[in-house]
């Protein structure tokens, strides 16, 4: 009987994570949990509220897609992890590009030539009380 591959374990978590979203209340209460901390490196923040449900959504499927792969990735072969990150970078690319021209498309409004370059991280610190 064949092994079963880390990497078919991870696309499959991935799956199940983009085809089983919970209601949009669930999301943001997740996306509090994950402690992500947002910071705008060019451009205006408030430019982003545009985008609020559909920001909101992307958060947390990265979110936890993160806590997926940080599950098996250190089990993947060399080899594999290689084939995972190109098609990870494949991938976030696309959603990033489709939750923009979803949004505009959607709204047939034209915001112009909005510029915002922002960095999401997790705020792993501890807090000693």
């Amino acid at each position: 009987m064949r092994k079963k591959s880390n990497l078919a374990s991870i696309f499959k978590k991935l799956y199940s994570i983009l085809t089983k979203k919970p209601p949009l209340q669930k999301m943001i209460k997740d996306i509090k949990m994950m402690k992500f901390k947002i910071h705008p490196i060019s451009g205006n923040i408030e430019d982003l509220r545009l985008y609020n449900k559909e920001f909101a959504k992307l958060l947390w499927y990265l979110g936890k897609a993160e806590e997926a792969i940080n599950e098996d990735f250190d089990k993947l072969t060399q080899e594999d992890k290689i084939i995972f990150l190109q098609a990870w970078e494949n991938f976030s690319s696309k959603l990033q590009k489709n939750f923009f021209n979803t949004r505009l498309n959607q709204d047939r409004v034209s915001f112009g030539n909005i510029l915002l370059e922002i960095e999401i991280f997790r705020d792993n610190s501890l807090v000693n009380n």
